[in-house]
């Protein structure tokens, strides 16, 4: 119904007419919804389709990084879990402490893809840093993040598995840690220190609501 109705306000490439130049089914207007087409990516899709058809739903423009993922990240100034990065194409999310290399996710962040990286993140940060090494566990079984429920620290390998279904690439590692806090943690709990790698020239712009032209690309 998007397209059909509202396709002249999406960003895709619409083939109204057949190869005779008659007028087609609307199914037939773009491959983006066929899913054994490979035109388009799961990214593109949700950055193409999903993010205009949410503003039109709404009637103005939904911001990529909502604010229930921003008070995931950061409930308050002394609870703090994590940054993201806005890139040209595609968004990371850094965990404090996390030493997994980020997926590369769609520009418009979906709570549900959020959530399933989220969980990958901070369960690879948890046993880094203090599980495995008999430390009190920084994230608890049972914690609820947006749809999702993980029962044990397997969910880090079941939500991996889903973000690589989407076919998203990876990013760098990094030891990601530019307010101390995961290093902190660990002398209180009678353990060594955690050094960040500073990386400035990224930093810089951490947290935007949204990409500024000639930064991340």
């Amino acid at each position: 119904m998007f397209i059909y109705f509202q396709g002249d306000h999406i960003n895709l490439s619409l083939y109204k007419l057949d190869d005779k130049g008659e007028q087609q089914s609307v199914i037939f207007w773009t491959t983006m919804v066929k899913k054994e087409q490979n035109e388009y990516s799961f990214k593109q899709f949700i950055d193409m389709f999903v993010h205009p058809a949410m503003n039109l739903l709404s009637g103005s423009t939904e911001i990529k990084i909502s604010e229930e993922i921003q008070k995931k990240f950061h409930l308050t100034q002394q609870t703090q879990t994590g940054d993201w990065y806005l890139y040209e194409n595609y968004t990371e999310i850094r965990v404090f402490g996390c030493e997994l290399p980020p997926f590369k996710l769609p520009k418009y962040l979906p709570m549900r893809i959020f959530s399933l990286e989220y969980i990958r993140q901070m369960i690879n940060m948890d046993q880094i840093h203090f599980t495995s090494a008999k430390k009190k566990s920084q994230f608890r079984i049972k914690t609820q993040v947006g749809q999702f429920i993980f029962n044990s620290r397997a969910a880090r390998e079941e939500a991996e598995k889903i973000l690589k279904t989407r076919k998203f690439d990876l990013s760098f590692t990094w030891s990601y840690d530019p307010l101390g806090i995961i290093s902190k943690l660990r002398v209180d709990t009678k353990y060594t220190l955690y050094f960040h790698t500073t990386r400035l020239e990224i930093e810089q712009y951490k947290n935007k609501i949204e990409w500024l032209p000639n930064t991340l690309q």
